[in-house]
């Protein structure tokens, strides 16, 4: 599944809904932590802001680094943004 897809790609940024058929956001930054994936994550969903920042607080305390929570529909420009950023920071690192 997606643990084995974040291994073998090693995204520098992974996108995860707080909502998913199979697993929930929290369950899955469990796995995600377990097999030390170093990347970010980008948590977006049509929940309300107070569930965003629960979920990015606990996807933290587990040691996983959250770049950004964004309600759906998402706003591409703010997006973009995001991504623009992390580049120009990778770039110079």
């Amino acid at each position: 599944g997606v643990i084995n897809l974040a291994k073998a790609l090693a995204p520098d940024i992974l996108a995860v809904d707080i909502n998913m058929p199979n697993i929930d956001a929290v369950g899955l930054f469990g796995l995600l932590a377990d097999a030390k994936f170093a990347g970010q994550i980008f948590i977006v969903s049509g929940e309300d802001e107070s569930v965003l920042a629960a979920t990015q607080r606990k996807a933290e305390a587990i040691g996983l680094a959250v770049t950004c929570t964004q309600q759906k529909p998402l706003d591409f420009n703010k997006l973009r943004a995001m991504l623009s950023s992390k580049r120009e920071l990778s770039r110079v690192a």
